[in-house]
C-alpha cells in the first residue's frame, strides 16, 4: 500500500469516512488524455422507479441527457419501470431497458424490482431520483446482487 493511501486511512475518524477515500485519491488527478493502463470503457446504470406523475421521469431524463453530453465515451443505460411515460413526453426508449416490478411499476422498494432479460453488468448504478424512502443497499442487492456502495480500482 502507498503512503498517501495509509495516511488518509488514518485520518479518518469514523468507518463511513473511508468510502470517501477513493475519491480523494483521484481528486485533482487527470484522467483524461492519459495512458492508463486497462482503460475501458464504463458501463453506467441509471435506475428510475418513479413515484407519481412525471417530475421523477424528467429529473431522469435530464440527467441521462447530462451524462451522454459529459460523458460520450461510456455508455449510459437508463433502466426504468415506466418505459410507457418517457414515451408519453415523446422521447425514444428503444435503447433503455424495462425494470419489471412484483407489484406496482411506481414507488416500490428496490427488493421487489428484477430484470425479466439478462443484461451486461454495470460499472456505476445511480438510483435518480432517490427521494421516496432510504437508500438500502441490502434491499438494492436483491435487485441487482453484484452492487456495493464503492467501485472498486483496479
Amino acid at each position: 500500500m502507498n503512503n498517501k493511501l495509509i495516511n488518509l486511512i488514518k485520518s479518518k475518524k469514523y468507518y463511513e469516512e473511508l468510502y470517501d477515500i477513493p475519491r480523494e485519491i483521484l481528486e485533482g488527478t487527470k484522467l483524461e488524455g492519459t495512458k492508463l493502463k486497462n482503460k475501458k470503457k464504463l458501463r453506467i446504470g441509471l435506475i428510475n422507479v418513479p413515484c407519481g406523475g412525471f417530475g421523477d421521469i424528467i429529473v431522469c431524463q435530464t440527467f441521462y441527457e447530462y451524462l451522454k453530453g459529459w460523458y460520450p465515451e461510456h455508455e449510459i443505460v437508463l433502466c426504468t419501470t415506466t418505459p410507457e411515460k418517457f414515451n408519453k413526453l415523446g422521447i425514444n426508449t428503444k435503447n433503455y431497458i424495462k425494470i419489471d416490478v412484483h407489484g406496482d411499476s411506481e414507488c416500490e422498494l428496490h427488493n421487489l424490482l428484477y430484470f425479466k432479460k439478462k443484461h451486461k453488468k454495470f460499472d456505476i448504478m445511480i438510483c435518480i431520483p432517490i427521494i421516496n424512502y432510504q437508500f438500502n443497499i441490502n434491499q438494492f442487492k436483491k435487485f441487482i446482487p453484484y452492487a456495493t456502495y464503492l467501485i472498486l480500482l483496479r
